[in-house]
């Protein structure tokens, strides 16, 4: 409980729970742990299971993994300008509200991303060193939580592609005939 009081502003109450392989903390209301010097979320000492707010793990510079993190989120989570994130694995796997991840340089995939989201999901400016089939299948990912038809999907891959070839310094002709 130390390193969560340390760590963690929440607003509402949690519930521990001791399970098999730890304990598991259910919040009532909103986590906050933006702007720390932490490399994990919960140093393995616990996991998030369901909190009814918002989680927020932003600016958290050295953040390496999102493991711990809470697998239903009802309203939204975001994980943004955490520019040490190389994936997504540990994320929650449903969000009611928006996920959000903007501004993680060093992400190569979005490998581990929400199933399911209610809101948007929203990546702008990560994943720099993607290349051309990195886009194209990280465009599927981010599209599946929140639109999973196959229209969706090709017209975000379209739009992704698009403004991949645009950061390369394509010309609206050269993007054009792609």
């Amino acid at each position: 409980e130390q390193f969560l009081k340390e760590n963690y502003k929440i607003n509402g109450s949690y519930t521990i729970k001791g399970t098999k392989d730890g304990f598991v903390i259910d919040v009532k209301g909103s986590v906050k742990v933006i702007n720390k010097n932490i490399t994990s979320l919960t140093n393995g000492l616990f996991e998030f299971g369901e909190v009814s707010g918002e989680f927020l793990c932003s600016y958290c510079k050295n953040l390496t993994s999102l493991e711990g993190a809470p697998e239903k989120v009802k309203w939204d989570f975001d994980c943004s300008w955490c520019s040490s994130l190389t994936d997504l694995k540990g994320a929650p796997k449903k969000i009611k509200g928006s996920f959000y991840c903007n501004d993680c340089k060093s992400l190569k995939s979005l490998e581990g991303a929400p199933q399911e989201v209610g809101g948007g999901v929203v990546c702008s400016t990560c994943g720099e060193q993607f290349t051309e089939e990195d886009v194209i299948k990280n465009a599927r990912l981010a599209t599946i939580p929140s639109h999973n038809n196959e229209d969706a999907i090709k017209s975000a891959r379209i739009v992704a592609l698009i403004i991949f070839y645009a950061r390369l310094g394509l010309s609206k002709q050269e993007i054009i005939s792609k």
